[in-house]
């Protein structure tokens, strides 16, 4: 995907583990706008990474925690440019604006920042 090197050195500078799968090498941002954050990233990792990514990629927009979909919760990985379709369709994201980028905080705690992402799901 377009800027995915780019992203990765960022992210990779910064001192993340960072690499690119490339079967998605070809899909368009408009069906990539998703993270996918595992309940094991700490809310100050998580938050500087999604800073540092939607800096790079600001098509970025649904935010999920994968245990909220049955994921293990010991995982410590984000899934930068998730399936927008997944996101809307059966995870019932909203998108995020601008203000709700703006409002993530270095200093959140796991919960508050857990809280955040879950206030931004539809109702089932």
């Amino acid at each position: 995907m377009i800027g995915a090197e780019s992203l990765s050195a960022v992210l990779s500078e910064n001192g993340y583990l960072a690499r690119m799968d490339t079967y998605a090498w070809d899909r368009e941002p408009d069906d990539s706008e998703a993270i996918w954050i595992d309940a094991g990233v700490p809310a100050s990792i998580a938050v500087d990474v999604i800073r540092k990514a939607h800096d790079v990629w600001p098509f970025l927009r649904y935010v999920h925690l994968t245990a909220d979909s049955g994921a293990p919760v010991d995982e410590t990985s984000i899934y930068l440019g998730g399936a927008s379709a997944t996101a809307v369709g059966s995870l019932r994201c909203m998108p995020w604006t601008e203000a709700d980028f703006r409002q993530l905080r270095a200093d959140m705690s796991d919960g508050e920042f857990h809280s955040m992402v879950r206030a931004r799901y539809r109702s089932a």
